[in-house]
């Protein structure tokens, strides 16, 4: 999803009543970054909050005008000063501060990765605050070329590791992903599965964000600007598609100028401009717009190109629009459509085999209209918090068993 930031509250008292379950969450990005990993962890965490958990994030301050601390959607949000940044992670020794001081308040800590600093917060806090800590893995690291991505991934690499192997639990975005991640597939016996927290967007009367003629096909995509999205083969296909659809529009919505450790959108501008007013970028967009936008669309693309994607939540929320979608054929990302049939799938890095799944959806959209599976008990958002409230009451215990849709998934 891909939404302005809603409002929020400055902050009370950091420090939690005793009397209330805490769970601390510890993350490098937070909202308003807009990722699905911070969506996942938003939603979880304003899940939490909204049944009585006091639920405490700590982040960086990747923007400088934003609050060191405030309240959004009920959850306190602590931000910690960056004094660099390295590709898309952020070095802040201030963090680490606040995150090992606050675990030994914490009752459960979850650190999301990929996380630099992911080790050393588990190993803290684990044997030194000697709190249950769940690890949630969104994905597998794959740094931009350069120089950093030689020097920074081993090290990353291993604090991973050891991360994975120290933790309470693991929880990954599905089986199929882990199934297909070299680095996964090796823990599969420590790990529970939780698809991410999709939701049904409501538009609430508001316009799409362009005006089209009825009789022109839109052709959505839902992200940023970054490399795994694999923008540019939706651009190598179009001209297939618009051959055999002249007046079909292909509209991007997401951050593309402003996103951290990528060039895409400035290496593809030019080619985005030569299409005219076939390809509309509009840019990040609010809820309702985004929900007026997706039930505006007659097909969503998510071509993405490697281990950095492992689901793709655009693709639900247009599901729930009753949007079919073509995504590519790779672990975690061809989930929703193989277990809906709400779409097609395609090999990744392939613009011939994209522009006949698109023209081919396009050509019969009744035939992927209709899911096989009760899309809101397989993906929504109260099904992901109930699965966490009972995974931190459990201590690690017993965590929540797989659903049958999960055991469905494609291996």
């Amino acid at each position: 999803m891909t939404a302005k930031p809603a409002a929020s509250t400055p902050a009370a008292d950091s420090t939690p009543s005793s009397d209330r379950q805490h769970i601390l969450v510890l993350l490098t990005y937070y909202w308003p970054h807009i990722s699905g990993l911070t969506l996942y962890a938003k939603r979880i965490a304003e899940g939490l909050a909204a049944r009585g958990h006091a639920v405490r994030v700590l982040t960086s301050r990747f923007r400088p005008g934003l609050p060191a601390r405030e309240v959004v959607g009920g959850v306190e949000v602590e931000r910690s000063k960056v004094l660099a940044r390295v590709s898309k992670g952020a070095i802040s020794p201030q963090y680490l501060w606040r995150a090992c001081a606050a675990s030994h308040q914490a009752r459960a800590v979850n650190i999301h990765l990929p996380q630099a600093e992911a080790a050393l917060l588990v190993l803290y806090a684990r044997f030194v605050a000697r709190r249950p800590v769940f690890v949630t893995y969104h994905c597998d690291l794959e740094l931009p070329p350069g120089p950093a991505k030689a020097v920074f991934t081993p090290f990353i690499k291993a604090s991973h590791l050891l991360a994975v192997l120290f933790a309470t639990k693991v929880v990954a975005i599905s089986d199929d992903y882990a199934r297909g991640s070299r680095f996964l597939r090796h823990f599969r016996s420590r790990m529970a599965f939780c698809y991410p927290p999709s939701p049904r967007l409501e538009s609430g009367g508001a316009a799409p964000p362009l005006d089209l003629p009825p009789e022109a096909k839109l052709i959505g995509f839902v992200g940023r600007f970054a490399a795994e999205k694999g923008v540019e083969y939706i651009l190598a296909a179009a001209p297939r598609v618009l051959e055999a659809f002249p007046e079909a529009v292909f509209a991007f919505v997401g951050e593309r100028e402003a996103v951290i450790g990528e060039r895409v959108y400035g290496r593809l501008e030019a080619q985005l401009q030569a299409f005219g007013d076939r390809v509309r970028p509009l840019g990040v967009l609010p809820e309702q717009e985004l929900a007026a936008f997706y039930e505006r669309c007659d097909v969503l693309l998510l071509p993405s190109v490697n281990s950095t994607e492992s689901f793709g939540m655009v693709q639900v929320e247009a599901m729930f629009a009753g949007v079919p979608v073509v995504a590519s054929d790779i672990p975690g990302v061809r989930v929703p459509v193989s277990l809906t049939g709400m779409g097609e799938l395609v090999p990744p890095r392939d613009p011939e085999a994209l522009a006949a799944a698109i023209v081919r959806v396009l050509g019969a959209p009744e035939r992927y209209q209709s899911p096989r599976v009760d899309l809101e008990r397989t993906f929504g958002v109260a099904r992901a918090v109930d699965f966490y409230e009972a995974l931190f009451e459990a201590g690690g215990a017993a965590p929540a068993p797989r659903s049958r849709t999960e055991e469905a998934a494609p291996r």
